[in-house]
């Protein structure tokens, strides 16, 4: 006699359930929890139900049918449907099934998106699983990829695990290894990120079974013993079955085939826990194989016969199917081959009936599908009649549009010569007015130019000015001396003389540096050789004075080369500000900062002085300097800006921005 344990409490918890909603449906928001909680009972239930117990499939499918016709809930119906779709497709009536799993989907799209997605996805799981176990691999993926995306938008990382799970089960299926490894580390890679026990029992079942199938049994049985920890952890007895089951799955691929019967026997201690009698005959089985190996006849005889009788309660051909097979080689083993003849006779009549029932199973699966998709293509059709009504009505209004439009038109024609008129008179103002913007232009182009051409000359002649200062009289000077010097040397001359001889040479040697320090001046060397820091940097250290104010250079950036133009004018420019905060600021500290980037050169000079009124200075007869540094700034798109009040200081800030 079947005995269902789990699916007794839960039926009568359902039923009192019931009658309870039904006289406090004033209590809709309690009940519909209850009753959800209940749904995923009957969902577990469902699944140790053996399709050939019509008794309490018929239990199940009441529950469920009240729930359906008596709930106003989407989100109940939907999660009922999917279940009622998942015990059809077990029974073999996969037309059922797949009309309820489209219903399920059906009334989870009428809920919000944060109910429905997790729905939709969970029934979407439940049609794949069923495409999955009957062949239909390409729909299998396809749904369980649809369901990934819900659950990738909600987040919902357990779900995850449980697709990638499945996923990597499916590739196995057909033959694609690295696929299943990919899912397989992409649901443990995940299983980091949540603290759900059964999601993680998931993932690193499935990295468990990627050792396994690499040879690597040594680690896989390592991860397997955290899965059995796990379980036992949250007291989840069916997951600690499986993880034992697995254990002794990977002890028995080693030979090892005492610790294997070890494993599966834990494995059965836990089945009878859970009452789930295909898991207590199939631990069963297992434990007679692996005696059978081990050479422990007797023991292995009295499992599989134990197995033998719960397979045939239960009615699994594939349990009993495989049994036979094992009574089969045992008795071989003994010598017993009248018996073995009989077992292995067992053997094919199982066989036989498998292989019909399976046909029968994937007939009635194809039919469904196909009847599926008929049921898709009259709704098509009937989508293109209703578009076909749809397009004429659209046509009768267009026609009535059309109308509409001519008179429009008419009016718009007349509104449009009005505004064409209207139009060119504002065109031709435009157009005055851009000539004038134009000349304007072309102005201040013609003054720019004027400009640049002016500062090019100016710094032509400085540079020849200083050429001719080094090398023509710069020369003679040091001819002179030379002269003076060997004078000097050859000739006899009186203690007296010889001091104003000295005091002229002294006068010729501060010549000589004078005409050099007005040269530099003129036109740097150390700026046309090492650029513009190396030069700024020299003149502050030729014009800082032994008192104050004290000159404080700082560098920011690296040492860039521009364009010799800029480079000459920026440095003009530092001298100007500087000199003018020396002879005017009476400051007792003058700061000087240049920033040389990629794209951009700047300079501020920061005194502490008494600082002026800009627009005075602008203004009165002391701008000429101001002037020549604008003059500067213009001819290159510059920007300078002067902060300053009387008693404040002064600060200066100069910018070029580089294209």
């Amino acid at each position: 006699m079947n005995q269902y344990p789990i699916y007794l409490k839960s039926s009568a918890v359902i039923s009192i359930t019931l009658f309870f909603v039904l006289l406090l449906k004033f209590d809709f928001s309690s009940a519909q929890s209850v009753l959800l909680k209940n749904i995923e009972n009957l969902s577990a239930v469902a699944d140790t139900i053996n399709p050939g117990d019509t008794a309490a499939t018929q239990q199940v499918f009441k529950e469920l049918e009240e729930i359906i016709k008596t709930s106003p809930d989407s989100e109940l119906v939907s999660d009922a449907m999917r279940v009622c779709g998942t015990i059809y497709a077990k029974t073999g009536d996969f037309g059922r099934a797949f009309g309820m799993f489209e219903k399920a989907v059906e009334q989870a799209t009428k809920l919000s998106a944060e109910k429905g997605n997790t729905l939709k996805a969970k029934a979407l799981v439940s049609f794949a699983i069923v495409c999955q176990q009957n062949g239909d691999f390409g729909m299998a993926l396809s749904k369980y990829l649809e369901a990934e995306k819900l659950y990738f938008i909600d987040n919902n990382i357990p779900a995850l695990i449980g697709i990638y799970s499945s996923l990597g089960d499916l590739y196995d299926k057909i033959l694609q290894p690295e696929k299943r490894k990919e899912m397989n580390e992409k649901a443990f890679e995940l299983s980091q990120q949540t603290n759900d026990t059964v999601a993680i029992v998931k993932a690193i079942t499935g990295l468990a079974t990627n050792l396994c199938n690499n040879d690597n049994y040594t680690e896989a049985i390592k991860l397997y013993n955290q899965t059995v920890e796990l379980s036992q952890k949250i007291g989840n007895k069916q997951l600690e079955h499986v993880s034992l089951y697995d254990l002794g799955f990977a002890y028995s691929r080693m030979e090892d085939y005492a610790k294997a019967e070890e494993m599966y026997a834990k494995s059965y201690e836990v089945a009878l826990q859970t009452g789930n009698r295909m898991d207590i005959g199939d631990a069963l089985y297992k434990m007679g194989l692996m005696n059978l190996y081990s050479g422990n006849l007797e023991k292995s005889e009295v499992q599989l016969f134990k197995a033998l009788e719960i397979a045939r309660d239960i009615q699994s051909k594939i349990l009993e199917r495989n049994i036979f097979d094992v009574l089969y080689s045992l008795e071989e083993t003994r010598g017993n081959y009248k018996k073995a003849y009989e077992y292995l006779n067992n053997y094919i009549d199982i066989v036989y009936v498998i292989f019909s029932e399976d046909d029968q199973q994937q007939s009635n699966f194809l039919k469904a599908r196909f009847d599926a998709e008929k049921r898709e293509f009259m709704i098509s059709k009937l989508e293109s009649e209703k578009e076909i009504q749809q397009l004429k009505l659209n046509q009768q209004r267009w026609l009535i549009f059309g109308l509409f439009l001519i008179l429009l038109f008419a009016g718009m024609v007349v509104l449009f010569i009005v505004k064409r008129y209207r139009y060119r008179q504002n065109l031709a103002e435009k157009h005055k007015q851009l000539q004038e913007q134009k000349i304007i232009q072309l102005e201040k182009e013609k003054q720019l130019v004027a400009t640049q051409s002016l500062l090019a000359g100016e710094e032509i002649e400085r540079t020849r000015l200083a050429g001719d200062l080094h090398d023509g009289l710069g020369g003679m000077l040091t001819g002179v001396k030379l002269k003076l010097s060997s004078m000097k040397e050859n000739s006899i001359i009186t203690s007296e003389n010889l001091a104003h001889f000295n005091h002229a040479l002294d006068l010729l040697d501060t010549s000589i540096a004078e005409m050099r320090r007005v040269a530099h001046n003129l036109m740097p060397e150390t700026l046309m050789h090492y650029g513009l820091q190396t030069a700024v940097n020299d003149f502050i250290k030729q014009v800082e004075p032994d008192g104050f104010p004290v000159i404080r250079f700082s560098l920011f950036g690296d040492d860039l080369r521009y364009e010799k133009e800029l480079e000459i004018s920026v440095y003009r420019i530092t001298q100007e500000l500087v000199n003018n905060a020396l002879k005017h600021a009476a400051a007792r500290q003058i700061d000087v900062q240049l920033f040389t980037e990629k794209n951009r050169i700047s300079v501020q000079v920061i005194d502490d002085g008494k600082g002026f009124n800009p627009e005075i200075a602008k203004n009165g007869k002391t701008s000429k300097g101001l002037k020549n540094i604008n003059d500067r700034i213009t001819a290159f798109n510059g920007h300078l800006e002067i902060l300053s009040e009387q008693g404040k200081g002064t600060e200066c800030t100069l910018e070029f921005l580089i294209s």
